[in-house]
Formats: structure tokens, sequence, C-alpha cells
């Protein structure tokens, strides 16, 4: 009876999907539920698609997932999220616009959170929500895109992780449509806070390749070290 309704769990490898094509995954022969745990790449999905995969009884719990040049829905788009410590989001969008405070509790137990991703939006509500929330693993990476180019939501995020015991690296991507002093005048400002907070900061321009980024890591317990290049994108190590 157990063996009758138990699950399919599909916990080892699997290459990925593309669109509705799974890849290297040998669907049981009878029409149980099919959850899958393990690290999985979408590709090209289309709105829809993690809808007709759950009417199907294919379900994803995966801990490690990577989206790439795909479109979801919001409700879908939460539905993967459930229960991932690794994320990584690029080239995708949402078919409607929906706010890092709707989904940032769900982030808690994400170690990685990468977000290239058109429609979801930095509201003012970020702040306070930095300020809140508890992380309960050692953060790694926190990648932010369409964000304002503006000193208040910079300076929270920049705050929060200089308070953090964890050396993440940090990155902001900035919605287009600034000039490039802007952009300068927001190095500057990043500097004079990493100064504030007692670090001796060591500032450098960055290689071609990191066009768009500032960059920084504590090279000691009292040293810094910051890069920049001009551009639309902030980099930052901790």
């Amino acid at each position: 009876m157990i063996k009758r309704f138990m699950p399919f769990i599909g916990a080892h490898y699997i290459n990925g999907i593309d669109n509705d094509v799974f890849h290297d995954l040998q669907m049981p022969p009878d029409n149980k539920m099919v959850v899958i745990t393990t690290y999985m790449t979408f590709l090209n999905l289309v709105p829809g698609t993690i809808t007709n995969f759950n009417k199907r009884r294919i379900y994803f719990n995966s801990l490690d997932l990577v989206i790439e040049n795909s479109t979801l829905r919001p409700d879908e788009f939460i539905n993967l999220l459930q229960g991932c410590i690794e994320l990584a989001i690029v080239d995708a969008s949402l078919t409607q616009p929906m706010a890092y405070s709707e989904i940032w509790h769900l982030l808690r137990y994400c170690k990685t959170i990468h977000f290239d991703m058109d429609n979801l939006i930095c509201d003012d509500k970020m702040p306070t929500m930095l300020d809140e929330i508890t992380w309960f693993v050692p953060r790694e990476e926190l990648s932010l895109f369409n964000i304002d180019l503006c000193r208040e939501k910079v300076s929270k995020v920049v705050d929060h992780f200089l308070m953090s015991t964890d050396k993440p690296l940090c990155q902001f991507k900035f919605n287009p449509g600034y000039s490039i002093s802007p952009f300068e005048n927001m190095v500057k400002y990043v500097e004079e806070k990493l100064k504030a907070a007692g670090y001796v900061v060591e500032t450098d321009v960055g290689p071609a390749t990191c066009k768009g980024m500032i960059g920084f890591w504590k090279t000691s317990d009292t040293e810094i070290s910051l890069r920049h290049v001009n551009g639309n994108l902030v980099y930052l190590y901790l």
C-alpha cells in the first residue's frame, strides 16, 4: 500500500528542462506523483509551463535552481522558490511586476541569490525587510537587479552586509536612464560609508571586462579594496 501511493522522488542529477522537455529523467510507468528535489536547470520556459507540469502531477522542490532565458507567471515563480538554497536566475522575466518584499520570506534558507529578472522590483519595503529578516544559513551571494540609483536603497544593503559576520558577494544592477555622474557619485558614497565603518579603503579602477561595476571585499579585518568602472552595475564583495 505504501509503495503504491508513495510519490516518485527525483533526487538524482537531471540535466535540465528545455521549455517542457525533461532531459535525463526516466518517468515512472504509472501515474505516480513526481517530486523533483535535485539540482534543476530550466531553459526557455514560457508562462504556464510549470502549471502544466503540476497538472501532470510533476512538482519541483529543488535545492539548487537555475532559470535562464525564461518567462514565468508570479505564482509559478513562487512555486519554484520553495525549499531552494541556491538560486540563479539569468535573462528571465515575470509576466507582471512583483516586489522583492513579496518573496523575501521564502529566501531565509537561501545562501546564494542571483536575480537577473525583469519585472522583479526592489520596492520601498526592502530596507525594512533587510532590518527585520533573520538568515538561517551563511550567505554567499546576494545579487539584486532592477534597483533605482538612489542612496536610500543602496545604503541599507551596504549597512546590512557590513554588519554581517558572513562574507557574501553582493551585487546591484541599477535601472537604466541615468548619466555617468550619478554613478560616480554612488562610488564615492559607498567609499565614504566603508570608511565611516572604520575600514581603510584602497580604491582602484577595475578591468575593462568589469564595465559598470563597483566591487569591494575585505582584505583584512581593517582593510577593504574597492574597485569600480563607470557603468550601471554595482558589484560588492564583503
